[in-house]
């Protein structure tokens, strides 16, 4: 089979995966009318959230696709990886809700067309996409591979209260400079824990002391980048505008910035 009928099946199989994730999302959504919230309401937050699922859904299937095996191997590890990632993300979709994560009236939010809600619900699947796809790869060297998504799970939670409690960044979602330093937060946890999980290990341990450096490093990196930028090599504001309370917009993109 040639190269170009090849790329054919994989691009219709993936658009078969897309179709599940819109149907699987529903199922988690019941109460959501989809026609309502995009087409009356015109909502700019729930349409920016599910945009994140979307691709998110799109980067784990792109991460299950492997051309380097016979089409029939192939198209079985599109299948499985690809129906697992979108399965994961919507589990974790529900672990965090669960968890409250970012706040208890972030769902009710994203429908009362509160922008900074979708927002951060954007960054939160696209961090998660970074992770499944690192554990997607992982998994071929070994089978603890797949476990990988649950510890980034649990590296966003912990990086979550870090930030709120231990630094003290009160989460204000109707404020965009607050949703965007918060948002570099997410994004950067899932580069640099799926680019470490990426590197393979040999078993559990070597997964778990992956976990613990990851998270290390991103507690000393966000203060420590933070003072960088802001007071010694780049900007060198004043304290009074680094603190501004509300976060004003300028500071809550360039912390943003800093933290990605």
């Amino acid at each position: 089979m040639s190269e170009y009928y090849i790329d054919i099946l994989y691009f219709f199989s993936s658009l078969v995966l897309l179709a599940f994730a819109r149907f699987l999302y529903s199922i988690f959504h019941t109460a959501t009318n989809y026609s309502e919230q995009l087409g009356t309401r015109k909502n700019t937050a729930f349409a920016t959230a599910i945009s994140g699922y979307l691709i998110a859904c799109t980067i784990v299937i792109s991460g299950a696709v492997d051309k380097s095996l016979p089409i029939q191997e192939g198209l079985f590890e599109l299948a499985v990886f690809g129906f697992g990632g979108i399965i994961c993300i919507n589990l974790s979709d529900i672990i965090l809700d669960w968890l409250q994560i970012p706040n208890a009236d972030s769902k009710r939010d994203i429908e009362q067309k509160v922008l900074g809600s979708g927002i951060i619900q954007f960054s939160f699947y696209i961090a998660i996409a970074m992770m499944i796809y690192a554990s997607s790869i992982a998994f071929h060297e070994s089978y603890f591979g797949g476990l990988g998504w649950l510890l980034g799970i649990l590296t966003i939670v912990l990086l979550h209260l870090y930030y709120i409690k231990v630094l003290s960044n009160p989460l204000e979602v109707k404020n965009m400079g607050s949703v965007l330093a918060y948002t570099g937060v997410i994004l950067s946890t899932g580069i640099l824990f799926s680019n470490a999980l990426s590197h393979g290990f040999e078993d559990f341990t070597d997964l778990f002391y992956i976990f613990l450096i990851t998270l290390f490093w991103i507690m000393i990196i966000i203060p420590v980048f933070e003072l960088l930028l802001f007071k010694v090599m780049i900007f060198k504001l004043d304290k009074k505008y680094i603190e501004e309370e509300p976060k004003p917009l300028v500071i809550g993109l360039l912390q943003c910035f800093t933290y990605i």
